[in-house]
């Protein structure tokens, strides 16, 4: 009457956190109830748990920065084509305001400060002639928050010496 049955789902299975030797491992201490103290203190720091969560969030932190190492930033301009690895430095999915009329002594720190005030400010940098380390004149600006982006867009467009 049904048709042949569905092949079974395959099972997840969370991984185990394994803990140093002077750390309980709940799960033991849950199948012994005669250890009813041990648990109650396990219970009440619960701090190996936040532990093995920074564990788990370093690991995949490291595994974001291992995708984005091997991701290749490639351009292309005047019929030539190169890796650009500068292009790893920025956040992904920002938004980037091109900042013109820099004076030589405009310092990537300098333009962090005047666009700190915005919370979204992620990066600023300066770019610099590759020979003679010279503010080229121009440089660019890191915001995550789109609004952000575009009121900094509006009161920063004119601003001389913020």
């Amino acid at each position: 009457m049904f048709g042949p049955a569905a092949p079974p789902l395959p099972t997840v299975v969370p991984a185990v956190p394994s803990y140093p030797a002077n750390v309980v491992d709940p799960v033991e201490l849950m199948k012994t109830a005669a250890n009813n103290q041990q648990y109650h203190e396990y219970l009440l720091n619960k701090g190996h748990l936040a532990a093995a969560a920074a564990t788990g969030a370093m690991k995949q932190k490291r595994h974001n920065e291992t995708v984005k190492e091997k991701k290749k930033f490639t351009r292309t301009a005047a019929g030539l084509k190169w890796d650009d690895e500068t292009l790893r430095e920025w956040p992904e999915n920002d938004y980037r305001i091109f900042v013109g009329d820099l004076g030589n002594e405009c310092s990537d720190d300098t333009l962090a400060k005047a666009f700190s005030k915005y919370s979204s400010f992620a990066k600023a940098r300066v770019v610099r002639d590759k020979r003679t380390g010279e503010s080229r004149g121009y440089g660019f600006v890191s915001l995550l928050d789109p609004e952000e982006f575009v009121t900094a867009m509006r009161e920063m467009n004119g601003m001389c010496g913020a």
